[in-house]
């Protein structure tokens, strides 16, 4: 056996050659991961040397029979192709896998002498380490390659067969032009059994209901409000205590404030009655995401429902007394309805048939769509639920997508209406822009739109944000803290897929399409790009996405393995591997920081010393602590100023209290200093810093008191 081993390696020298540079590659990949340890491995050291040579023989015996076994496996493909792509596709795996490339000190290490720390040579730079990881991640892809080209037939049959990319898919095809009376009869039949959800969907559904339920329910007064949370606390104290609707805080009054008014008539003033009409209502999108992915795939739609009752990030939204809790389900039930009539919308349609657009059956999406362009143009007009329209963008295009471009009557009446509408937007957007009136009665909807630099959150590190919530061990994802491979896998799966039988099934394509430009269109265009509630929708859209490509590895997989308690041990190691369970819970420990970074500050600390030391002739200066002081009742306050420093407000008044909390307090460090100032005449005394170990953040405090 040893004769042959050594056969083996002279015969296949080259190959030899490649393993052993890869294996190399490999030792200085993992040394940019390691820290100057002394006690470890120290950088300089002998162990540091010792421990590149090891890896590096690892990887290279690693390498070989790797290559070995794959050399046999492309046989009938090209190698060149599959390499380049490998390359390629490495990077990218790279950059979406890891988030060490993140940091600073992100360098190769193995060859790095510890006196040039502070001028990196070329061959240890962070450059180096990207190119190292970069072909580390090539080889992974590289050797998927090998698995999959030899069953490539078979894993694309066992797909076009349990995924359905054929002409007749479940609910959702287009029929051929040829069998179009024939097609659109078995489509009706298919419609009518595929619409109406069967007894062992709604056992489902209810069971991913209550889970989500449970879920979200659990210690729901764990965190202190959020400032914004205050807002509707307070307007519906105000309500009950006689307010008119129109005198209190407006912004998602009917589907917010209204239903914690009603929670405290039933239980009384207290956080947690505030927050369960949300989490009912956020465990209630289960219903309409089931039922539009159940149309496509019922798998699918079980694993979509799975990782929905389950995303951190959607469960950390559903508890804070925000129309975030509330908007799954307005997103789902437009998403529903738009998938619902392109799938009723043949293929080469005609214009002239628009009456078949409003049949009995198809009555129900359009007044779904229509009610909520009516909700955020009247109801809501400060809603962020305004960024649906990307989605009904994309319907439109879609849409247009499937009319007969041959047909003179369509090309005339799209561009007279699409003139029309380009006209419409055009003034529109001009108004909005040159009169703050009428920017302000429609709900300031450019506020956080910029055009004039689209680059710009390349450069400040936002873009780097907005992907980091999806990749790079995102703590707002199930896989936070965990390999992030196998969901970059099922992601590209999903979106390949949707390529794939994009004329055929409009479902996947659609999805993967309004997610990316969803996610271009914020990362160009947005301002607002530091906070994750700001795209709960962006996670809303991946959900059934992911679902998509974690059922379509299960299909390859069982082409792959067949024997199924192997099958069954593969998918509990993925899932070991891919899942961190305790982030599913996280949010159901008492002071745990949310995943998605929102500040609930607890005020023990400072309203005890306010409560102590504050008179009812004083008055308060503050932001945060102010909204809390006016939905505790307490302590009492001749004046209260939403303000975090106002010298008007000092001059005007004998004596009084400033608190501006650490998030608020860097726009106001020259003039708020943390000691004994002047302004003008009047002293303010420096009381100190209160830490709030809930936020990990502090409040500080200035009085000042005219009297001698």
């Amino acid at each position: 056996m040893l004769k042959r081993l050594l056969g083996t390696l002279f015969t296949k020298k080259g190959m030899l050659f490649v393993a052993f540079l890869l294996g190399v590659n490999l030792a200085l990949y993992f040394s940019s991961y390691l820290e100057n340890s002394p006690i470890f491995i120290p950088l300089g050291s002998t162990r540091m040397y010792a421990y590149t040579l090891f890896v590096s023989a690892l990887g290279t015996l690693i390498y070989f029979v790797s290559l070995l076994w794959a050399e046999k496996r492309f046989v009938d493909f090209s190698l060149g192709k599959y390499v380049a792509l490998s390359f390629f596709l490495g990077v990218i795996f790279f950059f979406t896998n890891t988030s060490q490339w993140l940091e600073p000190e992100f360098y190769v290490r193995a060859v790095l002498p510890i006196s040039y720390e502070l001028h990196l040579p070329w061959y240890a730079s962070t450059p180096m380490a990207y190119l190292t990881g970069s072909l580390f991640y090539a080889t992974l892809v590289f050797l998927l390659f090998a698995l999959l080209l030899p069953k490539k037939d078979e894993i694309l049959a066992t797909l076009d067969e349990k995924l359905g990319a054929q002409n007749t898919q479940r609910g959702f095809a287009i029929p051929d032009d040829a069998n179009e009376n024939a097609g659109l009869q078995i489509q009706r039949e298919r419609d009518e059994k595929d619409t109406v959800l069967q007894k062992s969907d709604w056992l489902l559904i209810t069971a991913f209901v209550i889970a989500a339920f449970i879920l979200r329910v659990i210690n729901l007064n764990a965190l202190p409000p959020h400032l914004e949370e205050y807002q509707h606390l307070i307007a519906a104290k105000q309500l009950l205590s006689g307010t008119s609707a129109s005198g209190v805080y407006q912004r998602g009054f009917y589907l917010v404030t209204t239903p914690v008014k009603w929670m405290f008539m039933l239980f009384g003033i207290d956080v947690w009655a505030a927050r369960l009409p949300g989490v009912i209502v956020n465990s209630l999108a289960v219903m309409p995401l089931y039922w539009l992915v159940r149309r496509y795939n019922k798998k699918i739609a079980i694993i979509s429902a799975m990782l929905y009752t389950t995303s951190p990030w959607v469960i950390a939204l559903a508890r804070p007394v925000r129309e975030y809790a509330y908007q799954p389900l307005m997103y789902y039930l437009v998403l529903a309805s738009a998938l619902y009539l392109l799938a009723n919308i043949r293929q080469g349609f005609l214009l002239t048939e628009w009456r078949s657009l409003f049949v009995k059956k198809n009555i129900w999406a359009w007044v779904v769509l229509a009610f909520f362009v009516l909700f955020v143009a009247l109801i809501d007009r400060y809603s962020s639920f305004k960024i649906v329209a990307l989605l009904y963008l994309m319907f439109g295009v879609f849409f247009l997508a499937r009319l007969d471009w041959r047909d003179k009557t369509n090309r005339i009446v799209v561009g007279v209406l699409g003139g029309v509408g380009v006209l419409f937007v055009g003034l529109l957007s001009a108004l909005i822009l040159t009169n703050p009136a009428i920017s302000e009665m429609l709900g300031n909807p450019f506020r956080a739109l910029q055009v004039n630099d689209i680059l710009i959150n390349f450069r400040n590190g936002n873009a780097k944000f907005l992907a980091g919530l999806f990749f790079f061990q995102p703590p707002t994802q199930w896989y936070y803290g965990r390999l992030v491979l196998f969901p970059v896998l099922s992601f590209f799966l999903a979106g390949w897929w949707g390529w794939r039988t994009r004329k055929s099934d409009p479902v996947p394509w659609f999805l993967f399409v309004l997610y990316a430009v969803s996610l271009t269109a914020f990362a160009l265009l947005y301002t607002f790009i530091y906070a994750a509630r700001f795209f709960l929708h962006l996670q809303l859209w991946f959900i059934p996405l992911l679902a998509l490509g974690v059922y379509g590895w299960y299909l390859i997989s069982s082409v792959l393995v067949k024997d199924m308690k192997w099958r069954v041990l593969l998918w509990a190691l993925v899932a070991l591997m891919t899942v961190n369970f305790p982030q599913l819970v996280v949010h159901t420990k008492t002071d745990a920081k949310p995943v998605t970074n929102a500040v609930h500050m607890n005020f023990d600390e400072v309203d005890a010393y306010m409560r102590v030391h504050a008179e009812p002739d004083d008055v308060l200066i503050s932001k945060f602590y102010r909204r809390y002081v006016v939905f505790q009742g307490a302590p009492e306050f001749a004046e209260i100023y939403e303000a975090s420093y106002d010298e008007d407000i000092i001059a005007a008044h004998e004596s009084g209290w400033i608190v501006v909390d650490e998030t608020r307090y860097w726009a106001y460090r020259k003039v708020l200093k943390r000691k004994n100032f002047m302004v003008g005449d009047v002293e303010l005394v420096y009381i100190g810093e209160f830490p709030d170990p809930t936020s990990e953040l502090s409040n500080f405090i200035w009085h000042w008191d005219k009297a001698p």
